[in-house]
């Protein structure tokens, strides 16, 4: 071999090796890179499913992380970039195939198990989807991209009038309310005109124009009504004023193309595919880009399927497996990008997410809840499909008053639909509002509200699954309170203690009311139009309490130990009932 030959195979020798020790290096940093287990999730891990085989655990393991580029969307607003700091960290969400040939995803909050979810393939294929960010940092569909490089747009009015005759030249119609909507919205000072104009402008050029601009106006047309809502209300930002033009684009065009491509997709009506496919938001949580994010998770996987229940299931589980709830979060919702590096939320965040989740397919999703509950504190949020799956008979809602519906045109009282219901006919006078109020939190919170008409107010729709004590207020009126019964009746019950139809009650140390403690202090409350009234009282040997009653009355226990619920009395067979409200 000559000079030059041995030359030669001594470079590629030498670039071979340095090639080599670059890939060992990248290799190196990239092992320090990634995430280690935590002690508690190893352990755990070698103790349930990696026994038999617990050299194998590092390799069977593969951790889902919220990409760079949506974390850094997601912070973009100061408030989202805060409960990423507070409530993103300590996490660790990941798969693992484990010795017994499932894959299952596990999240630990710091050393503490919060979830452990056995997926199938295709939610496997979704989750790893949905934590790259392909979808997201890809370019917008090629119309938005065009119109966005050609610049120069038209103003809103002219692009309006572009968006409203490609409706009505294929055939989708708009209403005269929803067009007075449009109007003042497009004409409201804060709107970002020129964001609605180039999304708009996009959609005017698109295939199937004349649905996707119908779409896009009536989405406008609500935006007044959409915020991302706090808890100071002088902190809220409406949508009208922060809308950006790439997200309307993709909310718009991946609904209508999810309508279009889905077998479901028709067969959702025309309006709970505006309130509940194409809404851009859940309800007041901050406004974030995850229309094509969801779409693009789990459309793959359903482009075989028939049955919509098959694709509820699969989206709806995909969700629980990342997200669950924990209410000691805030107070405003999570961003629906948020919650792949949170993992945990309030019950209207679990809704929220699994509503968008489901939306993004073309499945109509909304969130039903009470305000209060009717037999106890607090209240709730769940998912309703309308028209694609049963309301349940399993007790959702069964301790509720009231239930609802949220629309971006108010509120669908739905409480027939869940629980047995009754009405309420009380006498009023004047021509404002009477309000029906159930306690919860140790005050009488308002469920409803109707109009008073030819001196009564009547109250229809009202849940009495179990026994409810309701108070009806009226202004310039004394509160009235009602007791309603499983057998739909309703019976009206005295304000203060009664004087007559007395007898004496008298509760064993433990009771449907809770334990009465020997050594701690017990009050007996009345309740009364001017509020709760004192009752005499005494103790007795057994540490329980006595005191005169009536069956017309409304009565709580106020003491350690005890259920701070109002209750009524009946007596049967010699015997003195509790009935707790």
């Amino acid at each position: 071999m000559n000079r030059l030959a041995l030359s030669l195979v001594a470079l590629a020798l030498a670039a071979t090796v340095s090639n080599v020790l670059a890939e060992e290096a990248k290799g190196a940093e990239s092992a320090e890179q990634r995430p280690k287990l935590n002690a508690a999730a190893r352990e755990y891990l070698l103790q349930e499913h990696f026994k038999s085989a617990p050299q194998t655990l590092d390799g069977a393991l593969e951790f889902l992380e919220m990409p760079p580029s949506i974390r850094e969307h997601c912070a973009a607003e100061a408030w989202e970039k805060g409960q990423l700091e507070k409530f993103g960290v300590n996490r660790q969400f990941f798969l693992a195939r484990c010795p017994d040939g499932k894959t299952r995803a596990f999240h630990f909050r710091g050393d503490e198990r919060r979830n452990e979810r056995e997926l199938t393939p295709a939610q496997v294929r979704v989750l790893r989807r949905l934590y790259s960010d392909a979808a997201f940092t890809a370019p917008p569909p090629a119309e938005f991209a065009r119109v966005r490089e050609r610049g120069r747009l038209q103003g809103l009015d002219e692009t309006l009038l572009v968006a409203r005759a490609r409706c009505e030249a294929a055939g989708f119609k708009l209403d005269e309310a929803t067009l007075a909507r449009l109007d003042r919205n497009q004409k409201a000072d804060t709107t970002r005109r020129g964001e609605l104009a180039l999304a708009l402008s996009a959609l005017a050029e698109c295939e199937n124009a004349g649905e996707l601009c119908w779409a896009a106006l009536w989405t406008i047309s609500r935006m007044d009504a959409m915020s991302f809502a706090r808890e100071d209300r002088s902190l809220s930002k409406g949508d009208l004023a922060t809308v950006e033009a790439r997200a309307f684009f993709e909310n718009v065009y991946y609904a209508v193309k999810a309508r279009r491509e889905m077998p479901w997709g028709r067969s959702v009506s025309e309006r709970d595919f505006l309130h509940h496919v194409l809404s851009p938001r859940g309800t007041g949580e901050p406004a974030q880009r995850w229309r094509r994010q969801f779409y693009e998770a789990l459309a793959p996987e359903l482009k075989d399927v028939k049955d919509p229940a098959e694709a509820i299931k699969l989206a709806t589980d995909v969700v629980y497996s990342f997200f669950q709830y924990e209410g000691d979060t805030t107070w405003e919702d999570f961003g629906m990008l948020t919650a792949l590096a949170v993992h945990e939320g309030r019950c209207e965040d679990c809704s929220n997410v699994e509503n968008c989740m489901l939306r993004a397919v073309g499945l109509p999703a909304c969130q039903a809840y009470t305000p209060w509950w009717g037999n106890g504190d607090g209240n709730h949020a769940w998912t309703e499909i309308p028209g694609l799956r049963k309301v349940s008979g399993d007790g959702t809602g069964g301790g509720a008053v009231k239930i609802f519906i949220k629309t971006w045109d108010g509120l669908d009282d739905v409480t027939d639909q869940y629980v047995t219901v009754t009405r309420l006919e009380v006498a009023a006078t004047g021509d404002g509002q009477a309000s029906l109020n159930v306690f919860n939190h140790e005050q009488w919170r308002t469920l409803a509200r109707t109009p008073i008409a030819q001196g009564k107010a009547l109250f229809e729709k009202i849940g009495c699954r179990k026994p409810f004590a309701l108070v009806v207020k009226v202004e310039g009126m004394p509160d009235r309170a009602f007791a309603v019964e499983t057998d739909k009746s309703v019976r009206p019950l005295l304000s203060g203690q009664a004087q007559d139809g007395l007898f004496e009650a008298r509760f064993e140390k433990q009771c449907v009311l809770g334990e009465f403690r020997p050594d701690k202090p017990v009050k007996v409350q009345v309740w009364s139009a001017d509020g709760w009234q004192e009752v005499s009282a005494q103790r007795v040997s057994t540490g329980a309490i006595q005191f005169m009653a009536s069956q017309d009355c409304l009565y709580r226990l106020v003491g350690e130990g005890l259920r701070d619920r109002p209750f009524t009395l009946t007596q049967a067979e010699g015997t003195l009932n509790v009935t707790q409200r």
